[in-house]
């Protein structure tokens, strides 16, 4: 989005850039005058509130235009910071800053993406090993055995209320394994209390100073 706004004394330029998903507003002052400086503040009070990323670039070629701008920018409370000010010499060191200001905004939002990404995997990736020690903790069940069940059946309580049948049908373990998943008696109820123990944080059995009972306590030192 691109405005021009014209006063008497300055020409000043509003951009709004969408980085990555990110905005990015700008205010390009290309011609500082000395009266009416109230104009160009108010236009900037008004950005501000409106971008969390809001900069303000100023075409000062000359000492008489920098130190009106400074007695400007006391008179009309700016805060450090807020908008950040960029002081150029002219038009094309100007756009050069928002151009690069711009592209470093939208790297640093694409590099959050890729962090919350990394974190996503390395949570899933930790998931996926406690699914895997729970599993293997069945006599006879081996990594390779956990791992069909994950595809071919789902989650850990899907796994409890899967008949032989439909375990023979979907994966490639043996009848002997499925008839040990599905036969003993207590390991439909195993499976769902190791659910409620993934559920519920193990962290709040030690913050909370409460111990599991006596039936979950093998389950909580598999973790």
């Amino acid at each position: 989005m691109l405005s021009l706004q014209y006063s008497a004394e300055y020409v000043f330029q509003d951009f709004i850039f969408n980085c990555g998903g990110l905005s990015v507003a700008f205010i390009f002052v290309t011609n500082w005058g000395f009266e009416d400086t109230a104009s160009i503040f108010r236009k900037i009070q008004k950005l501000r509130g409106q971008f969390a990323h809001f900069y303000v670039v100023v075409t000062l070629p000359t000492k008489e235009q920098n130190d009106s701008f400074i007695l400007s920018y006391f008179k009309y409370g700016m805060e450090l910071g807020r908008p950040t000010f960029i002081p150029v010499q002219d038009l094309e060191m100007g756009f050069e800053k928002i151009v690069k200001v711009s592209h470093a905004r939208g790297v640093c939002k694409r590099q959050d993406g890729i962090a919350k990404l990394r974190d996503e995997r390395e949570k899933s990736v930790q998931s996926m090993d406690i699914y895997v020690k729970v599993v293997t903790s069945i006599p006879g069940i081996d990594n390779h055995d956990a791992n069909a069940l994950n595809q071919a059946i789902g989650s850990i309580e899907a796994i409890a209320k899967a008949s032989k049948e439909y375990i023979l049908e979907n994966t490639d373990l043996s009848t002997e394994k499925a008839e040990t998943i599905t036969s003993t008696p207590i390991f439909g109820t195993f499976l769902l209390l190791i659910v409620h123990a993934i559920v519920v944080p193990l962290e709040l059995y030690e913050t909370e100073n409460i111990m599991p009972c006596s039936i979950c306590r093998p389950l909580y030192n598999l973790f």
